[in-house]
């Protein structure tokens, strides 16, 4: 345990014990609101990622060695987890869940805009780079 983080690592601790016991209650009869668990598993999901690439980079790190390839895995990573949540998303704005008033959704119209001129860009650099390769480098 880092001696100069104590009360994070007192949460971290209890945070452990209540998940442990969440679990038990999961596996129960018990059946949580759809909505709820949904957005839970996704908080967890954020958390296990950010842990994970926490550990990752101490373990790079006090090894001495070049943190790059985990943060490339961090970057691939959370393209895999964007893509995931766009298609919810989708669903959600296809199931009529979502709509122009919903929470949120000005505002991830305004992001998918931001990203999708951003990814046109690297398409176009990327289509330039297969044109001269293909054209031997002309």
């Amino acid at each position: 345990m880092n001696a100069s983080h104590p009360d994070l690592s007192a949460r971290l601790r209890t945070l452990t014990a209540e998940l442990r016991s969440l679990d038990l209650d999961l596996k129960s009869e018990q059946t949580p609101d759809d909505t709820l668990l949904r957005d839970f598993r996704a908080a967890m999901d954020d958390v296990r990622l950010t842990a994970w690439t926490v550990n990752e980079i101490m373990t790079v790190r006090a090894g001495g060695r070049d943190p790059q390839p985990v943060l490339s895995f961090l970057a691939a990573e959370r393209l895999r987890r964007l893509a995931r949540m766009m298609t919810d998303v989708s669903s959600d704005l296809n199931d009529g869940i979502l709509t122009w008033g919903s929470s949120g959704v000005q505002p991830l119209a305004e992001a998918v805009t931001q990203i999708q001129t951003n990814l046109s860009g690297l398409l176009a650099a990327h289509r330039s780079l297969i044109r001269k390769v293909r054209d031997g480098g002309r």
